[in-house]
């Protein structure tokens, strides 16, 4: 994998921010873009002459979430008080279509503490964003494979809490939940894959050529879940 190449995991780290929804599975696409731009213009207004946001740069994918009011009262508490606070549009039993992207980002010496906080000025509603470093006992080719594998899923279930503590139950789709949103991504005149990827570049500043990895696109492309 030569994304990231040469960066060590305490460089890097995974970002996870839910984004908005919608009942109109032909509005994703406009979500995602819109999605993107915000994330792209948040990191901008982080950048300066001087600040090492200059070399934070981020690969991902979005995800699509589905959910329908049915599900509400049997999601896990942070998941159904985020989507209420989000105040996403519901229907008893259509899909509510929910974007949620996910990225490695490069933090460029940062601490996750840092990054998180100057980014929760913009994602700060309880659980609407998730930043982590990789597991330190794992050698980071093999955390990087491990979420090229999780992006790479085609998984259409609602996640719902279990009647033991902790457990989950993966409740599928219902098939026409399914066919809309193949029908949606098939509508595309390319690769519905690349579709769902999307990259923040590094800034165009004078750098040590030696200081930062090879920021590349990630070889993961989509997650439907």
């Amino acid at each position: 994998m030569r994304a990231f190449t040469g960066a060590d995991n305490e460089d890097l780290g995974l970002l996870t921010l839910v984004h908005a929804a919608t009942l109109d599975v032909e509005e994703i696409g406009d979500l995602q873009r819109k999605s993107h731009d915000v994330m792209r213009k948040r990191i901008g207004t982080l950048r300066s002459p001087c600040s090492p946001f200059n070399g934070f740069a981020a690969n991902g994918w979005f995800e699509v979430d589905a959910v329908s009011a049915e599900h509400m009262a049997y999601l896990f508490p942070q998941r159904r008080q985020l989507l209420e606070e989000l105040a996403i549009p519901l229907r008893y039993s259509d899909p509510t279509w929910i974007v949620t992207s996910h990225s490695i980002v490069y933090l460029n010496g940062m601490p996750l503490a840092e990054v998180k906080k100057s980014l929760s000025t913009m994602w700060e509603l309880p659980s609407q964003m998730d930043l982590r470093g990789l597991r330190d006992w794992n050698r980071v080719e093999d955390n990087l494979e491990g979420i090229a594998g999780y992006a790479t899923k085609f998984c259409c279930t609602v996640e719902l809490k279990a009647d033991v503590e902790g457990g989950k139950v993966f409740m599928p789709w219902p098939m026409n939940w399914e066919a809309d949103l193949c029908a949606w991504m098939n509508s595309y005149q390319r690769d519905t894959r690349e579709l769902l990827r999307f990259s923040i570049g590094q800034a165009r500043v004078p750098v040590e050529p030696a200081s930062v990895p090879l920021i590349e696109p990630m070889p993961f492309t989509w997650s439907i879940s």
